[in-house]
């Protein structure tokens, strides 16, 4: 058969004839700029080819192409096909089986079309990761609109009873009394700015508009800080115990580049976490080591667990482990944990054994210098 060599490069596929009993085929057509092959590296052997093929597409395509010859029909299939740098490109393949010449079984033949798919293929490939996020957003909307509608509710639900309570009859309530009923509406308010917080702090991250903003900060005193604030927050209801790498302590600590303010976040997320889903009177320690280039802190506590199948989705917004009971929470507190940690560039892991414990291991990269600036350099480690 015959072909315009200049038509098969105007429509910039490339034409094939291939033998099915000798495996001989002929090509035709831009190689070069298509596969990035000149067109005498192609061969003339249908094993060439077949070696060019994505290992995971050849039983697949040899298969299509063996069914369409025994039922005499046209075919269309697409493959993975590997270009001259290496990679893959995108092939849709579009054959015919061509009559035999003089009815010579020897000669039977397919002619075929090749076409690089690849454009395509990346546009539907966008597009199914565009509609995966759609519905992952439509899934978080759904469960935003059934977490506001119960966690605004309750504080807000609270704050207007025990005011209207304080409006109506403060004058017949004694100042204990009094001051329980501000206590209530001082708590559900704190819970409130906290679900707002939240969100927003999802909302910044999510819209890439949080930058690190890095500076030597003293873990001990920021630590030390976060648990007593932590400890007034509980009314004491558990000890919290501080262990500090001794490189971190007295007169001259080192002091890690890092944002203070994300670190602050994740500490007391998780030591919050801690100390919220412990048993009664359980102690919740914060254990901090330094090497050289990272800073590592363990939070653990003696507390209700995490179930396996939990821990599977825990970093996931909105989710809550089926053993937390009635204890509040909004499900978004380990995503943004997460996310903090992967801005510093960081790892978070978690080990946990229902009505045992959790302990969250966060590891930070970062460099150090001491009260007197020296260099990281120059800094020593035991």
């Amino acid at each position: 058969m015959q072909y315009s060599q200049s038509l098969i490069k105007a429509f910039g596929d490339l034409v094939y004839e291939r033998c099915i009993s000798s495996g001989q085929v002929s090509w035709h057509g831009d190689f070069s700029s298509i596969l990035g092959y000149p067109l005498e590296d192609m061969g003339t052997d249908n094993s060439v080819w077949l070696d060019r093929l994505y290992p995971e597409d050849q039983a697949r395509v040899l298969s299509a192409i063996e069914e369409a010859f025994e039922q005499w029909q046209p075919y269309t299939i697409e493959y993975r096909f590997r270009h001259n740098n290496g990679s893959y490109i995108w092939i849709q393949d579009r054959g015919i089986p061509k009559d035999a010449i003089e009815t010579d079984a020897a000669d039977l033949k397919i002619v075929g079309v090749m076409r690089d798919i690849s454009d395509r293929k990346q546009a539907e490939l966008d597009m199914h990761h565009a509609l995966i996020r759609e519905r992952e957003l439509n899934q978080l909307k759904t469960r935003f609109i059934d977490l506001a509608s119960h966690e605004f509710r309750t504080p807000l639900t609270s704050i207007l009873g025990f005011t209207e309570l304080l409006e109506q009859y403060s004058h017949k309530f004694d100042p204990e009394v009094h001051r329980s009923h501000l206590r209530r509406i001082k708590n559900a308010a704190q819970r409130l700015q906290t679900l707002v917080d939240d969100v927003l702090s999802v909302s910044r991250v999510d819209a890439g508009n949080l930058e690190l903003e890095l500076a030597p900060t003293n873990i001990a005193m920021l630590c030390q800080d976060i648990l007593q604030e932590l400890e007034v927050v509980f009314d004491n209801t558990h000890a919290c115990r501080l262990s500090l790498a001794e490189s971190l302590q007295g007169d001259r600590p080192l002091l890690p580049l890092v944002d203070a303010k994300i670190i602050r976040h994740i500490l007391t997320n998780l030591l919050s976490n801690a100390l919220k889903y412990s048993f009664p009177g359980e102690p919740v320690d914060l254990e901090i080591h330094c090497a050289k280039n990272h800073i590592t802190f363990f939070v653990t506590d003696q507390g209700i667990g995490i179930p396996n199948d939990d821990l599977l989705h825990l970093f996931e917004p909105f989710h809550r482990a089926c053993n937390v009971g009635k204890i509040p929470g909004t499900g978004l507190g380990l995503h943004i944990v997460e996310r903090y940690v992967n801005l510093h560039n960081g790892t978070i892991m978690v080990a946990s054994t229902v009505n045992s414990g959790t302990q969250f291991r966060v590891n930070i990269p970062c460099i150090f210098i001491d009260d007197f600036g020296l260099s990281p350099q120059n800094v020593s480690f035991p």
